[in-house]
């Protein structure tokens, strides 16, 4: 059950959008994790109580992340509810990778499908609202992970082989 009380996070844009359209939240509204969702564990072992100098109500602009926090097992809400700077930018990581694995599941699903790699691409940036400066930070990662896998499937044979 959610409670009232929300957290502001600076986070990159793309994953903003990102969120907002995999978790099916109105863009500009609170996002509120499912209930036994990864991020609500990661948030439960990172939140703390604010330190005296921290500020209320941060405001990062467009790159405001606003977080509906659930109601936690371990930790009561209304007191915890502090990401330190270090803890703030694990747990945008942790969206990051996130981020990263859907992309890469999605284009490749798309490509085995017989879709052109920059058709497939613009597919996802608009099935997730991401803007369209993130075009090339996609290409470049999914070209990564082509490279990645086909290296490891490589290595993979030649250590079979010489066995």
């Amino acid at each position: 059950m959610p409670s009232d009380v929300i957290i502001k996070v600076k986070c990159p844009v793309y994953l903003i959008r990102f969120q907002e359209s995999f978790f099916e939240i109105p863009q500009g509204q609170p996002i509120c994790y499912p209930k036994r969702h990864h991020f609500n564990d990661v948030l439960d072992q990172f939140l703390e109580m604010p330190a005296l100098d921290a500020p209320n109500d941060p405001d990062y602009g467009e790159e405001t992340l606003c977080i509906l926090l659930r109601n936690l097992e371990e930790k009561n809400v209304h007191c915890y509810n502090y990401l330190s700077r270090a803890k703030a930018r694990a747990f945008i990581w942790q969206i990051w990778a996130f981020y990263r694995v859907t992309v890469r599941t999605e284009l490749t699903k798309l490509i085995l499908l017989k879709v052109q790699k920059q058709d497939a691409i613009a597919i996802f940036m608009e099935k997730y609202h991401i803007p369209e400066a993130s075009q090339g930070m996609i290409e470049k990662d999914y070209q990564r992970h082509i490279k990645l896998t086909s290296k490891k499937r490589l290595l993979r044979i030649k250590k079979n082989l010489s066995v």
